[in-house]
Formats: C-alpha cells, sequence, structure tokens
C-alpha cells in the first residue's frame, strides 16, 4: 500500500494491508489458533469451529459462529447502503452478521492470525464487500467523515492495554473522540461493555477478568488467580502488572463519557445474557418490561432448575429494590454524533420507518428485541408514539436459511385471519391482526397487532398456580373451548392447499427396529392445528375471559390428533409439589412429564377428562388416545430437532429428552392416564 500524497508505505499480508499488530494472541492460544486455521483451510471455517470448541468451550464456540451477536441491526437508525466499521473484530462474527445487511464493511483487528481466519471465513462465504485490515486500535488509517456505523464491542474497557498517555478516562475519551471523527454528521456508534457496577460484576465471568475497583487485589495475585481459573478468552490472561485491566463505568458513567467525547445523544440498551449475547435486548427507560423480565425469569429458574433461596435473596437485593436500573451487568449503547436526527435514535430507524409508511399511521419505537442462538429470525416490540398501541415485528436476513419460515408465517396468519373472521363461533381476537410486510436492503419484516391479557407462562409459572385449582380448571377449559370452537376455521385454511404439511418421516417412530409405532407406512392425517401450542404462545385475558394465540411459524396440516392439546399440557409443567434445587445440568422436564401423565393426581384427572371431552367433541376416537399421544411425542421429538440448526446443542438435547420420554411411555402404558380410555392389548 503507497499513499500517492505523502509516499508513504505499508505491507501486504496475503492481500491484507498491515498497519499496526499487536502481541496477544487473541481470543486463544496461538497454538490453538494455528488448528483451527489449518482446519478452516481444508474444509470449512463452521465445521473447524464445531470441531475445536463446541464441546470444549462451548461459549467461544457462540462468540465464533453465531451471528445473532449483532441481533441489534435491525434497531440501528441507518439505512442498507451504508459502510461500517468493526472495530477489533476478532474472528469476524459480527463482522460476517454486518456484510449480511450493509453495502460496504471495513473490518479491523490487530492480531495476524485472528485476520487470516476472518478471511477464511469470509472468502468460503462469498462475502466481497468486506475490506480487512490489520492495525491497532490507535492506528485507525481513516479520513474523516468515512463511516454510517462504528462498532465497539467488548473494546472500550480495554483500551489500557494500547499505548496512551494520561488516565484510562482520557484514554477512552480520545479513542471516542477520534471515532467520532470518522463519522459521517449522521453517523451512529455501538458500544458493548460491562456495567462496572453491574449485580454480577462480583463474580467472575468467562471473557473478562473482574473488573477494576478501589478494592480490587493486588496485580500478581489478580494475574495469578485468572491463570488458574483456565478461562476461554485471552483477556482473561492479560498481563496486569501495570494495573490496566479492563477500565468499565456505570450506565450513566458511559453516558457522561460519551458527552465529553461528542456523542450527544445516547440510546442505552439492557442485554440480560451479555452483549456478546445479545439473544434478548430490553431499552433501559422500559422499566415496566425489564421488572417484568426479571419477574419471569426468576419464576422460569425456580421451576426448570428447582427453588433456590440464593436466588430469591438475589431478586429481592437487586430487583424488588430497583437497583437493578443502575446495576446492569452489561450495556450496549447506540450513540449519535450530532442531534441531527432530533434527539431520538429510533425515529429514523428504516425499518421502522418503512412499516410506518406503509400503515400510513403513527411513528413507532422499539421498546425490546429478542432472538435465539443461530435462529434467523428477531422479534421487536414495538409502540407507537401517541397513542401507545403495541405491536410486534418479526424479522429474517433473507440472505440466510430460515427467511421462509418469518415469511410463510405472515401468509399462515393472513389465511388464518381471514378464516377466524368468516367463522361466527370464534371469538374476535383469538389470534393477532396482521398489519403489513416490506423488506428493507436483505431484511424481511413483518408486522402484527400484539396480544391482550398475560402470557399463560407468565402466569403458569407463579409457584402458587397449580393451589388454585378452580383457576387451572377454568383456564384448561377456555383452552379446549377454543380448540374446539377453531378447528373448522383451521381445517378451512389447510384445506384450500396453502397451507404446507409436516415431513411425513415426522411419524415415524425414532426407533424402528422395535416395531412399535406407525412403521413402514405411517397414518396420514388431516386437518391444521397450531404445531407450537405451548403457553407462551397463549395470551388470556381474565377480565374478559379472551383467548389469543400468536406465532403460527409452526402452523400446518397433519399433525396428529390432538397434537397442539399435548403441547399445552406437557409446556405447563406441572409437578404434584414445589421442586428445588436439582443437579446441575437437570431440569424439571422429565419429572413433570412423569408426575403428569404417570402419577395419579388432581391434575391428571382434569388433563384426563378433557381430553376425553375433546375426543367427543372433535369426533376422534377416546380409544386411541394413547395412540395420539405416542404420535405427539414422535412428532415433537422430530420436529424439535428439526427447528434447531445442527450447530445447536438444543437439537440433540430435545431430541434426547423426547427420546426419553417415548422409551418411558413403552414401558409404562397402564400406568398412562390415558390407558383406561384406550383398547386393549399394546399400541
Amino acid at each position: 500500500m503507497e499513499c500517492p500524497a505523502c509516499g508513504a508505505h505499508w505491507p501486504l499480508n496475503q492481500t491484507i494491508p498491515l498497519y499496526g499488530s499487536a502481541t496477544y494472541p487473541g481470543d486463544v492460544t496461538q497454538e490453538t489458533m494455528h488448528e483451527l486455521i489449518a482446519l478452516a483451510e481444508q474444509g470449512y471455517w463452521l465445521t473447524a469451529a464445531r470441531t475445536m470448541f463446541r464441546d470444549s468451550n462451548p461459549e467461544l464456540y457462540d462468540h465464533v459462529a453465531d451471528l445473532n451477536r449483532a441481533s441489534w441491526i435491525p434497531i440501528l437508525p441507518i439505512g442498507p447502503n451504508s459502510t461500517v466499521l468493526d472495530v477489533s473484530s476478532g474472528l469476524g462474527a459480527v463482522t460476517h452478521a454486518l456484510a449480511l445487511n450493509y453495502h460496504h464493511v471495513v473490518s479491523v483487528e490487530a492480531a495476524a492470525d485472528m485476520v487470516r481466519f476472518a478471511k477464511v471465513r469470509l472468502e468460503q462465504e462469498g462475502l466481497k464487500n468486506v475490506d480487512l485490515i490489520q492495525t491497532r486500535l490507535a492506528d485507525l488509517p481513516f479520513s474523516t467523515d468515512t463511516f454510517d456505523l462504528i462498532v465497539l464491542n467488548g473494546v472500550l474497557e480495554w483500551v489500557r492495554e494500547w499505548p496512551s498517555s494520561g488516565t484510562s478516562r482520557e484514554a477512552q475519551i480520545a479513542v471516542l473522540s477520534d471515532l467520532r471523527r470518522l463519522l459521517k454528521p449522521r453517523g451512529v456508534l455501538v458500544i458493548g461493555s460491562e456495567n462496572r457496577f453491574g449485580y454480577t460484576s462480583f463474580l467472575r465471568r468467562r471473557g473478562h477478568p473482574r473488573v477494576e475497583g478501589k478494592n480490587r487485589m493486588c496485580s500478581w495475585l489478580d494475574a495469578l488467580y485468572r491463570r488458574l481459573g483456565k478461562p476461554g478468552f485471552y483477556r482473561s490472561l492479560a498481563d496486569s502488572a501495570r494495573g490496566d485491566g479492563p477500565y468499565t463505568h456505570s450506565p450513566n458513567g458511559y453516558a457522561d463519557l460519551l458527552r465529553q467525547a461528542g456523542f450527544p445523544v445516547v440510546d442505552l440498551w439492557w442485554p440480560p445474557n451479555g452483549y456478546n449475547s445479545p439473544h434478548t435486548m430490553l431499552r433501559a427507560s422500559n422499566r415496566a418490561a425489564i421488572r417484568s423480565y426479571c419477574d419471569s425469569d426468576r419464576r422460569y429458574r425456580d421451576r426448570f432448575h428447582g427453588y433456590a433461596l440464593a436466588r430469591q435473596l438475589r431478586h429481592w437485593a437487586v430487583v424488588d429494590t430497583n437497583l437493578i436500573h443502575r446495576m446492569f451487568p452489561d450495556v450496549i449503547m447506540i450513540a449519535a454524533r450530532s442531534t441531527e436526527r432530533g434527539g431520538h435514535l429510533y425515529s429514523s430507524v428504516p425499518l421502522l420507518a418503512v412499516l410506518e409508511q406503509h400503515l400510513a399511521g403513527d411513528r413507532y419505537h422499539a421498546d425490546s428485541l429478542a432472538t435465539h442462538p443461530y435462529k434467523n429470525k428477531a422479534v421487536l416490540t414495538v409502540r407507537s408514539d401517541n397513542t401507545d398501541t403495541r405491536a410486534v415485528i418479526k424479522v429474517a436476513n433473507l440472505r440466510l436459511s430460515g427467511a421462509d419460515i418469518v415469511q410463510r408465517s405472515y401468509q399462515n396468519l393472513q389465511r388464518l385471519h381471514s378464516s377466524f373472521a368468516a367463522s361466527d363461533p370464534v371469538p374476535a381476537g383469538s389470534i393477532p391482526s396482521p398489519m403489513g410486510v416490506v423488506r428493507v436492503g436483505s431484511l424481511l419484516a413483518t408486522m402484527e397487532s400484539s396480544a391482550r391479557g398475560s402470557r399463560l407462562v407468565d402466569l403458569v409459572l407463579d409457584r402458587r398456580y397449580f393451589d388454585h385449582r378452580d383457576r387451572v380448571r377454568r383456564h384448561l377449559e377456555q383452552i379446549t373451548s377454543w380448540l374446539i370452537v377453531s378447528k373448522p376455521a383451521l381445517d378451512a385454511s389447510g384445506s384450500e392447499g396453502l397451507i404446507d404439511p409436516i415431513p411425513p418421516e415426522w411419524l415415524v417412530a425414532p426407533d424402528r427396529d422395535t416395531g412399535v409405532g406407525p412403521g413402514s407406512a405411517p397414518e396420514r392425517f388431516t386437518g391444521t392445528q397450531h404445531g407450537d401450542f405451548n403457553p407462551e404462545n397463549i395470551f388470556i385475558d381474565e377480565d374478559s375471559q379472551q383467548l389469543c394465540v400468536i406465532d403460527w411459524d409452526s402452523c400446518a396440516t397433519g399433525y396428529p390428533p390432538l397434537f397442539d392439546w399435548f403441547c399445552l399440557v406437557t409446556g405447563l409443567y406441572y409437578t404434584h409439589e414445589r421442586v428445588r434445587g436439582l443437579p446441575r445440568g437437570q431440569t424439571v422436564d422429565a419429572i413433570s412429564f412423569r408426575q403428569t401423565y404417570f402419577e395419579a393426581s388432581w391434575f391428571s384427572e382434569v388433563i384426563r377428562s378433557l381430553s376425553h371431552r375433546l375426543c367427543e367433541r372433535l369426533g376422534l376416537d377416546s380409544a386411541r388416545l394413547l395412540d395420539y399421544f405416542l404420535l405427539y411425542i414422535v412428532v415433537r421429538y422430530r420436529q424439535l430437532a428439526s427447528v434447531w440448526p445442527e450447530n445447536t446443542y438444543w437439537g440433540p438435547l430435545s431430541q434426547h429428552l423426547y427420546e426419553q420420554h417415548y422409551q418411558l411411555l413403552l414401558k409404562n402404558q397402564t400406568q398412562c392416564c390415558f390407558w383406561k380410555f384406550s383398547a386393549p392389548g399394546p399400541l
């Protein structure tokens, strides 16, 4: 590389400009990095990462492979034709995600081996809109007003590791000021970092050492402690002899730091799973949503992992006292270079702006974002500025596999909405109303009305829910009534051939050698069902007794009879009494399944009675209830494995769980609560 103006020269390393390098080895040791690169060059980068890390270091594997580390892309106020900069891009996950969404990406990293791996990765993915540059944060070779977006993910707290003068704060302000210079007038900066006073800062989280504080242990002991801990990231092994560990701030401290660096507008978000895994993001100003999330998360952990007193005390100390709003463990900040946006970053988010034009209605802003690891689907809850109307936006990237699910789900919703509107017995509002579908660059977005009432899962997770038997019975009777009255409308939507059937192989039992189950010619069924009828997708308004069912992604024809009903009952996770702390890695799934279906209780009697009622009202043979239940387990086994990509552990985990359910039923048919309805003899 040569500058024609001044004649300065820079070397090229395998076509990558070298402006500066770092002496640290990167996210892993240099030997491991060389092995990873060799495997990637011989085959495929994702296969290499899976071989190296998925079992031995799953957190690092997600760090490399999960593109949803950049889940915040749909809420950014820049368009698809933007030029973006990813600073200290590491092994390239965020760069990869940016390249799928924006016109031109510049990715800078100081470690040569990491740049080399990123080069292999991008070439194998066919992404030609990325410029890789090896340089340090202190040596960014760019002109003023170059970028629409700059990403600083997990970097700001470490700027003192690069040579600089002055205090850590002064070094951070200098870096931020220089990055502001590189932004265009309407450009934005995204920062992911830790809260200095986060409620988990006293724990040793993988990926970072203990944050710097007044009572920090002496540097040599701290360095020794981190080496003995054998964490998975190089920064936990950084030499702290200089006292230059990560320098973090409180949320207000970050906002003040950014204002001193010239950023007048800062939009603050809390990612509960960490800024490196922002699969959920909550706007920091939405205190009600944050409280609701924390309450739901605690109840979820109590139900699935067993009640723990320490968890209750932590919740009281942090959430009930409202300290949570100052003690987010991690923060994601979106900062604007200037006030040209009117003081609100969300006022120019392209996705929302296009939908607003499409709807010719109020302006909307996002309150929360939710996705899953490796899933090509993000769900935004949005609210209008004037009328407080709430809606849900589902977003997928058309350049990744799985985007058709979002589009197909919206088309299913449109058909179902028409069928439900024409069906008198079905109460109004039973499903969301479709509001529009748009495309912005490579992003496809659909918008639908939000459901009224409370999610059934939030009601069920209350530890006293099953103590109120009449209320539980009332909810279940309301749901069975809905399944009965909605069936004609569902079947009418599927009869036109516009809703896809489930794959026939889903009806084949896991172990064909046993001779049990559908056999080589599985029985086929007609009719349409929701396909994922679990308490998370059911809203109940207890005042009006209205029920609304959301998320029709899995809607299809061909599910076995009562599939939705069995999904619901299993998803309630009933147990006779509160489950105390379970061994690490164990959940309540197996316990609940056994106690729900195989042990006598008032709850199993209610389930058995309502199952009989459903058979009677839907024209099904009650003598085949055990058959239907077995087929539900078989299909759910196949379905859950299919919805999770093979590079995640959720697919195999779900398969193992339902394989256990299947074997339990085969060995204990006469103890199943559906046995007395079934014909005698083996299945």
